[in-house]
């Protein structure tokens, strides 16, 4: 791809080419995105569930031991993630809501409402 964009004049965003993954662990990478989309959408983007890491592991066959390392290489890959989707989210001006109300919850307020 990046060849045919320099024999045409063009440039292809370095984003767009994944980093290279260490052998052997691309099934872990798969697994990440597959797990991925377990994550709740509401408000903002959610972290992977603890249920879909595991079972991830499960599925790949992994030990104790290297389940914990998959726990651990997902739930940063994850961070990583998130960051990234919040400031793209704030960049398309998707950020948090504004506060609804000056009067902040209380009691009271609680009670008048619900009784």
């Amino acid at each position: 791809m990046r060849q045919a964009a320099d024999e045409h004049g063009g440039k292809i965003s370095d984003h767009l080419f994944p980093p290279q993954c260490l052998a052997g662990y691309e099934p872990w990478l798969d697994a990440f995105w597959d797990a991925s989309t377990e994550r709740q959408y509401g408000m903002g983007i959610g972290p992977i569930p603890a249920s879909a890491i595991a079972a991830a592991a499960f599925i790949l066959g992994l030990d104790e031991i290297e389940a914990e390392m998959f726990t651990q290489v997902t739930r940063r890959l994850d961070r990583v993630f998130l960051a990234d989707a919040g400031k793209k989210m704030g960049q398309r001006g998707n950020a948090a809501p504004a506060q609804v109300s000056s009067r902040p919850a209380s009691v009271d307020l609680f009670d008048a409402l619900f009784g």
